[in-house]
């Protein structure tokens, strides 16, 4: 009787714990559109520890697919970065410390030229992905009044550039990088955020874009 208390009792506690890490991922969407154009969609799912994206992007040949998987350190910092993109694109696994190297060269072999080690200290982005942008939010996330500024890298084509997070309210911020999304391409973003600094919705009026959140 009391090897079938025990073994009920676990089922009970591994239920709650598996409902308790479902209810730790939220998954969202980002649309960001140009009058009646849309310039991208992207579905993210956010885990304390990941981000996972699936980002399309309409062209006139058609939609570009690019699908990163961001392992985040503790301080909201990037760890890794796995990318499947389209052609043209990079593809593989990006790595920002000596750490992450050493277990994807354990994980698919040390002559592999898919793993690439990104610029010490920088942020992951994508000009078009409003996840990555709210991650680097996230990460600076500066008091009322000031700005932060980091180096960041374009996981899909390696752009390194510099982004500023200014907060200039309680509930926005303003976003400036030049090869965030390409080099000589300067984007200034507008964004309403959350106490905790996630994106509700923003402009970018460089590029007539109107941001949504759903």
């Amino acid at each position: 009787m009391q090897k079938h208390i025990l073994a009920a009792a676990s089922v009970v506690v591994l239920s709650v714990a598996a409902r308790a890490s479902a209810q730790l991922a939220t998954t969202s969407t980002f649309v960001v559109t140009s009058g009646l154009d849309t310039v991208a969609v992207e579905r993210v799912t956010r885990t304390s520890m990941s981000l996972v994206g699936d980002l399309r992007l309409p062209t006139p040949r058609g939609i570009q697919h690019s699908h990163y998987a961001v392992e985040l350190r503790p301080d909201g910092t990037a760890a890794r970065v796995e990318l499947t993109d389209a052609p043209n694109f990079f593809t593989g696994i990006l790595v920002f410390d000596p750490q992450a190297m050493s277990a994807a060269q354990h994980e698919v072999g040390p002559l592999n030229d898919r793993v690439t080690m990104a610029p010490p200290g920088t942020l992951p982005t994508i000009g078009t992905s409003m996840a990555l942008m709210e991650q680097v939010i996230r990460t600076t996330y500066p008091p009322v009044g000031t700005t932060v500024r980091r180096g960041v890298i374009n996981i899909r084509n390696g752009n390194r550039a510099a982004i500023s997070v200014s907060r200039v309210s309680a509930d926005s911020v303003v976003v400036l990088c030049d090869g965030c999304m390409r080099v000589g391409s300067p984007e200034t973003l507008h964004f309403a955020i959350s106490r905790e600094g996630d994106i509700i919705g923003g402009t970018n009026p460089d590029f007539n874009w109107t941001i949504t959140r759903r």
